[in-house]
């Protein structure tokens, strides 16, 4: 299937959505001293006006209706989203079972006219936590990979998942540093690469109403147990992660050229807190292989000096060739790492770990996993960094087999 729409005229979107200038004076109001939230603007929204919702027979239109306006959006705000389907009108009150809830009325309680938005449309569905966010834009991905298309006209972002409580902080499940706008993001990086326009449904006016065309959605929703990252295509070839990839570094603007004969590049991180500390793990950075192929090793303490701009990490994984570092949402990144590099996923207790597996195989890394016999045992598939016993977990990683797995990588690529 390809897109064979004609161009959507661009109209005014203030007249829909809450600006950032807007946003910042209520947000100031109510925290002094704060530098601002997130700007939660939407991003590239291409649209036309229109006085009727009966012209599409696959559509998705929601409106805010709150008293409080952004003075607690994740709680105090009410989403209410009307599927179209062959011109009848099914309201409800979540995204998520929108088609199916018996207990959606046949009526439409917005206001017109409305903004409508060409689709296809995808539905993010999950958390901001940016390895979750990376799996639901690898299946955004592989649908338009198995549909022949490049992009998704928007992405629109629900509620959900505890994205309006971290406009004041920043941590991996964040959407921003303090005050930056959205757009400075990972997970606003992430989005772009598979969708042209971006829309915060928790910015729009009280009353007014939008509607996306063709909207999509990963199926079954919220099945932690079905996720998984890129795959290949038909030839085994890395093809839907290299365009992410690609796709991501243009984004900032990164270079992906990278010398052939350079130094081997190798990034280590250590975790700060909340568990999973490797207590050696500096004694890596002083093994003697890295010497030897005259490494260029940086070794990088979480929660430590400056915060790195989203430019910063992605650039730094892009040029890396070897990751060491604990099980956690810092792997995600080395899906911008180039085909044939080596990630080795530490982990200081013993369990079964498949989480990453599909996305090393999908962007054609290289991985091991080494982890502490003598630690607690986990059950299946506890590594996810939320079991309780996470915060004693800290522990001296086993040097000598890291070494092995490096002398094995380094005669596999260098022969010697």
């Amino acid at each position: 299937m390809k897109d064979t729409s004609k161009p959507i005229p661009s109209v005014n979107t203030n007249e829909f959505f809450i600006t950032w200038e807007e946003e910042s004076r209520e947000f100031q109001s109510m925290y002094e001293g704060d530098r601002g939230p997130g700007r939660i603007q939407p991003v590239n929204i291409s649209g036309f006006v229109d006085q009727s919702l009966y012209t599409a027979k696959h559509s998705l239109c929601f409106y805010l209706q709150s008293s409080a306006g952004h003075r607690d959006c994740r709680f105090q705000k009410k989403l209410r989203f009307t599927r179209i389907v062959d011109g009848m009108l099914y309201t409800c009150d979540d995204v998520y079972e929108s088609p199916d809830r018996q207990e959606c009325t046949k009526r439409f309680e917005g206001r017109l006219p409305v903004l409508r938005l060409k689709g296809p449309t995808y539905l993010f569905s999950r958390t901001t936590h940016f390895p979750h966010l990376l799996e639901e834009v690898a299946d955004a991905a592989l649908w338009l990979h198995k549909h022949n298309m490049s992009y998704f006209s928007h992405v629109l972002i629900d509620h959900m998942g505890g994205t309006c409580d971290t406009f004041r902080s920043y941590h991996s499940g964040g959407w921003a540093p303090t005050g930056s706008p959205i757009s400075s993001s990972l997970q606003f990086a992430m989005l772009s690469t598979i969708s042209r326009g971006i829309v915060f449904a928790w910015g729009v006016r009280e009353h007014r109403t939008v509607c996306v065309d063709a909207p999509w959605r990963r199926y079954p929703a919220l099945n932690p147990d079905k996720y998984h990252f890129f795959d290949r295509d038909a030839s085994n070839k890395p093809s839907i992660c290299a365009r992410f990839r690609r796709r991501i570094t243009d984004h900032f603007g990164i270079s992906a050229n990278l010398a052939s004969r350079r130094p081997p590049q190798v990034l280590i991180l250590q975790r700060t807190s909340g568990g999973r500390r490797i207590t050696n793990l500096k004694d890596v950075v002083k093994l003697s292989l890295f010497s030897q192929y005259k490494a260029d090793v940086r070794f990088v303490e979480f929660a430590k000096g400056k915060t790195w701009s989203p430019k910063a990490q992605i650039e730094y994984f892009a040029h890396t060739d070897i990751l060491i570092a604990h099980h956690g949402a810092a792997v995600s990144l080395s899906s911008v790492m180039q085909p044939g590099s080596l990630v080795i996923e530490i982990f200081n207790y013993r369990c079964k770990c498949t989480y990453f597996d599909s996305l090393y195989h999908g962007c054609g890394l290289l991985s091991e996993k080494v982890f502490n016999q003598g630690g607690s045992e986990y059950g299946v598939e506890q590594c996810s960094g939320n079991n309780r016993k996470d915060s004693s977990d800290d522990a001296a990683v086993n040097v000598h087999r890291i070494s092995e797995i490096l002398t094995s990588y380094f005669r596999r690529k260098y022969g010697r």
